[in-house]
């Protein structure tokens, strides 16, 4: 071991390079797969979980339109008490901005669900500290709320919490393992009420050979015969899904670009795994005089086996330490290869030929095929993460249709902070009357729609977006025909219709359009003035076209929006968009404070609209930074292989060159003679990796094919940056190695050993 430590320290460079790129790679590694772990295979702790399933109720209103409708606490009870697909079912509701107090002190935010009976027992959870159950409704505290509130301290059941100014006596302590059911939402709390919510979320344990589709049909049944919604012209359905992983909004909007990411990350291992290679067998070549030395002394080929695995076990052990990780099996794989190949010796050549010894033929060719290897699947990789990245690129470059700049969105909550529909108007109006007035803010404008933030409600071709008055001007929206909405138009410009079993409605009779639906409904005509068709038949006229804008995201596929009044007592709205003069972020905390006077709860967010418009590209984002990252590191490693091989020929050609420079070669002659070799087999990785990218893409291009936008997979430009940026590399690592062989001397060279 302190042999093979100081044989290591003897060579620092090489030493270093291999260290730092198996902390790269296996750190590289172990964070992705960690994160993949996470969200794609590592199962619940909780008994059995391949039986659970999340149920879902959902009414298909006609064409895409879709609402997913809760349970009640009868609903869980029926379910329960009238199937034979469940053993159990349970239930759990998350509760909005709760107010918690332990020992009379307010908390931070926390998350808090209300659990039904038996919550913990039909998952199978035992607790760490106290019992799930109880007579009396009790609370559940996570591990982690545990540690940091109470010190861990046994004494903690029995102590009163206060839940929304309802108390509870904490019953139990959850193990450290189980955070929930939910991935991205972690409770501090679970409770059990005799008051149950107004919906809960359903999950139930499968009996023993029952299959999904199985339970799905009875409850789909059972739901039909039962249900009291008017469903009209829309289709009660059932929906089962797998719940063992726990459950994740986040899943299939990431599984396809984890994936994707970790074929990269393959890519990126096995360059990483050549690179080192090829620096032990270039290493161990050198070493031929000192190891056939130690043959003629009576070591076994076994021997200097043994001790060649003992320093590439230093290399891992300390790559290792450095990516937190225990790698000597991974390494293991490509550290044995270039020991037994070093310890394969003719031991009269390698005496006579001194410490410049050069590579045998095998251990040549092995060094070319790695170096081919290492070249196509750097292009490979660069061609991948190239397409990711002129995504993004092409994302940001999106027109949202409106001015981004200057733009503030606030986020509010009217139904969940104690309003009546009827007074809503007069908190909208409070609201706009306050945020004008203050300092920095030009305008102000709110609309029942959140922008950025996922699909509009409409209809299957067009986005229905109700807007306040001055939303245009606020927004920046150009104005193409006619006129915006103006105050008048909350009055005048609705209708009352009746509505079966008595009432009236207000509907609008006023509406603007964007500039593509104006082309599709009246191709080379005026809109301003026409009724427009829609599903309602109400047929609002069309008062002002304007240039077309994006709301539901970057990347979501834009269907024409048609812009409808907010009428003067809206019942509802969800955002308020400010105009400022300056930097928003200026004004944010003052426009916080406001909302915050009129009511402590209507505030759910405040952010600028450039943050929500990369919000709704995050995706994107973290998949270009990550293929970034990996695409960086395979240069680096790309660059040390070539610099490694070609400073190596050129070292190991020093008397040869020398003497050619003696009798009159050309210093330029000499360069391309002595990394001619190198400058080949890079040619040749070159080609064979555009053929590889070309086949790799064409084969992925289905499943790349909503990753990317603005590009397809099979892209020849991508590919050709790719080269580009290789030779580009290849070009810096040879710089050195050609200037050594440029400004070889002669008499030096003649003498070098």
């Amino acid at each position: 071991m302190s042999y093979g430590l100081r044989t290591l320290l003897k060579r620092p460079g090489v030493t270093l390079v291999a260290v730092i790129s198996l902390a790269c790679g296996i750190g590289a590694n172990t964070a992705l797969f960690s994160l993949v772990d996470d969200l794609l295979l590592q199962s619940l702790p909780v008994k059995d979980p391949e039986q659970l399933v999340l149920v879902q109720r959902v009414l298909e209103i006609g064409g895409a339109r879709t609402k997913l409708l809760g349970f009640s606490a009868d609903d869980l009870e029926l379910v329960a008490h009238n199937t034979t697909v469940f053993s159990n079912v349970l239930g759990f509701s998350n509760l909005d901005r709760p107010v918690v107090k332990v020992g009379g002190v307010t908390e931070s935010p926390l998350a808090v669900q209300q659990v039904s009976d038996a919550f913990f027992r039909t998952l199978g959870v035992a607790m760490l500290i106290g019992a799930s159950d109880s007579d009396a409704p009790g609370a559940v505290i996570s591990y982690r709320f545990w540690q940091t509130r109470f010190g861990g301290s046994a004494n903690v059941v029995g102590s009163t919490v206060e839940i929304n100014s309802d108390s509870y006596s904490i019953i139990g302590v959850a193990p450290p393992r189980f955070l929930g059911l939910e991935l991205e939402n972690s409770p501090d709390f679970w409770f059990e009420s005799k008051t149950p919510p107004v919906s809960y979320n359903m999950v139930g344990r499968l009996k023993t050979n029952v299959t999904a589709e199985h339970a799905r049909s009875a409850l789909e049944a059972l739901f039909q015969h039962i249900d009291q919604h008017d469903t009209g012209e829309a289709r009660l359905q059932v929906r089962l899904s797998p719940a063992g992983r726990g459950l994740s909004s986040m899943r299939g909007q990431y599984a396809r670009p984890l994936l994707a990411l970790m074929v990269l990350l393959s890519l990126v291992l096995l360059i990483m795994c050549i690179n080192i290679g090829t620096l032990l067998m270039v290493r161990n070549s050198a070493r031929s005089s000192e190891l056939a030395v130690r043959v003629c002394l009576g070591a076994s080929r076994s021997r200097l086996i043994t001790q060649l695995l003992v320093e590439n076990a230093i290399l891992a052990g300390t790559g290792s330490a450095l990516a937190v990780l225990v790698a000597r099996g991974c390494v293991s794989g490509f550290a044995l290869p270039p020991a037994r190949r070093a310890t394969r010796l003719d031991v009269a050549a390698a005496l006579k030929a001194g410490s410049g010894s050069t590579l045998g033929y095998d251990a040549r060719w092995l060094a070319r095929v790695l170096l081919i290897g290492q070249v196509s699947l750097s292009i490979l990789l660069l061609a991948g993460a190239g397409l990711f990245l002129r995504t993004l690129r092409n994302l940001d470059r999106v027109d949202p249709g409106f001015d981004s700049g200057n733009l503030l969105q606030v986020l509010v909550d009217t139904e969940s902070s104690g309003y009546q529909q009827a007074q809503v108007g007069e908190v909208y109006g409070l609201l706009i009357r306050r945020l004008t007035a203050i300092p920095g803010v030009r305008s102000a404008s709110g609309s029942r729609n959140e922008i950025m933030r996922g699909p509009l409600s409409g209809w299957e071709d067009v986005e229905q977006v109700e807007v306040g008055p001055q939303f245009f001007e606020t927004m920046r929206i150009p104005l193409l025909q006619g006129r915006f909405f103006t105050v008048e138009d909350d009055t005048t410009g609705f209708r009352s219709f009746p509505i079966p079993g008595g009432g009236v409605v207000n509907l609008p009779m006023v509406a603007v359009i964007s500039e593509s639906l104006a082309k599709q409904l009246f191709p080379g005509g005026d809109a301003v003035g026409h009724p427009l068709p829609d599903p309602l038949r109400q047929h609002p006229v069309i008062v002002g076209v304007v240039k077309d804008a994006r709301f539901s995201g970057l990347r979501e596929d834009p269907r024409p929006p048609i812009y409808l009044p907010q009428p003067r007592n809206p019942g509802r709205f969800n955002a308020i968009e400010i105009r400022t003069a300056g930097n928003p972020l200026t004004v944010a905390r003052a426009v916080q404070e406001e909302v915050r006077r009129v009511n402590p709860r209507l505030l759910l967010g405040v952010s600028t609209m450039r943050e929500e418009m990369d919000r709704s590209i995050m995706r994107e984002r973290m998949v270009a930074a990550i293929s970034a990252f990996f695409s960086t590191l395979a240069l680096v490693l790309a660059c040390v292989g070539l610099f490694g091989l070609a400073s190596y020929t050129v070292a190991q050609r020093t008397n040869e060159l020398g003497i050619r420079i003696a009798l009159g070669a050309s210093r330029w002659n000499v360069v391309l003679e002595a990394l001619g070799d190198t400058l080949l087999l890079f040619g040749v990785g070159l080609a064979v990796g555009v053929i590889m990218a070309i086949a790799g893409t064409r084969l992925a291009a289905g499943a790349m094919s909503e990753l990317l936008f603005g590009l397809t997979a099979t892209d020849s430009l991508n590919i050709a940056i790719a080269v580009l940026v290789m030779i580009g590399i290849a070009t810096l690592a040879c710089l050195v190695p050609a200037h050594r062989a440029a400004t070889v001397d002669p008499l030096t060279a003649i003498r070098y050993e």
